[in-house]
């Protein structure tokens, strides 16, 4: 998002003290430390203000944060259409149809269901409850209490739902993403090649493709395959470049010219 005044696309996040209810803090992370609340954006040039104009990331698919070392950070919005996770995302709604406004984020993480069908596996369990009912069937209460890792391999029951739910979601990133902003999407190839979810992102461009290396030690035959996807937006029109010709670099050119 551009500066209205001196059109300048970096901002920089505004951190508030928390805000305290009763003799309870309203947030609290995991070191039971207060957190701080966003509330907008500062340009670093002219140093404008604007009040909840921009989210520095956003995890658009949070589920139980379980790609985070850190479950809770000022500057991530976690969202999620489940409203039964165990732990509760900021914003409960549809990320092919989000309030925000155009521009708005900086960075996305995108991590959709890399299936669809399911209908009896781990990765169904939202919370605390449905993973210790789930493991205590197969009698296996070590995994019982372990934080449930939900994938929602079971939303969508065709692949066409789920690549048209991709396609929706990429439209809708594009319009929030700032002009120079990120977008990380990750993939596991166990149900539909990596190649047909690239397909789908026809108005970015993509800058890396990384492939994850899998903790049993590495691409095994017939074994599926995790990519991170970092895509910008495709600008058709190059911009200028800033960086001017000095009048003795132009002095120069004309001499060899002439």
């Amino acid at each position: 998002m551009e500066c209205p005044f001196c059109r300048n696309v970096v901002y920089q996040p505004i951190t508030m003290m928390p805000i305290y209810i009763k003799n309870k803090p309203s947030r609290m992370n995991q070191n039971n430390t207060p957190e701080y609340t966003i509330i907008g954006a500062v340009c670093p040039l002219c140093r404008h203000v604007e009040l909840g104009v921009m989210t520095s990331v956003l995890d658009a698919t949070a589920g139980n944060r379980c790609m985070w070392k850190i479950k809770s950070h000022p500057g991530i919005t976690f969202m999620d259409q489940e409203p039964d996770l165990e732990i509760k995302p900021d914003i409960i709604g549809d990320n092919t149809n989000t309030d925000f406004e155009d521009e708005q984020v900086h960075t996305i993480f995108y991590d959709p269901p890399h299936g669809f069908g399911a209908t009896n596996t781990m990765y169904m369990n939202k919370n605390r409850k449905m993973a210790y009912d789930y493991w205590m069937k197969y009698d296996k209460p070590e995994y019982a209490n372990k934080m449930p890792g939900y994938y929602g391999l079971e939303i969508y029951k065709t692949k066409k739902e789920l690549l048209n739910n991709i396609a929706a979601a990429q439209r809708e990133f594009y319009r929030i993403l700032s002009q120079f902003g990120c977008l990380w999407v990750k993939w596991n190839d166990m149900k539909i090649p990596v190649s047909e979810i690239e397909a789908l992102f026809i108005n970015w461009s993509l800058m890396q493709k990384i492939w994850v290396k899998s903790p049993s030690g590495g691409n095994q035959p017939n074994k599926s395959q995790t990519f991170w996807l970092l895509y910008m937006k495709n600008h058709s029109e190059p911009k200028q470049s800033i960086i001017k010709q000095s009048k003795r670099t132009q002095d120069s050119t004309t001499k060899r010219i002439s």
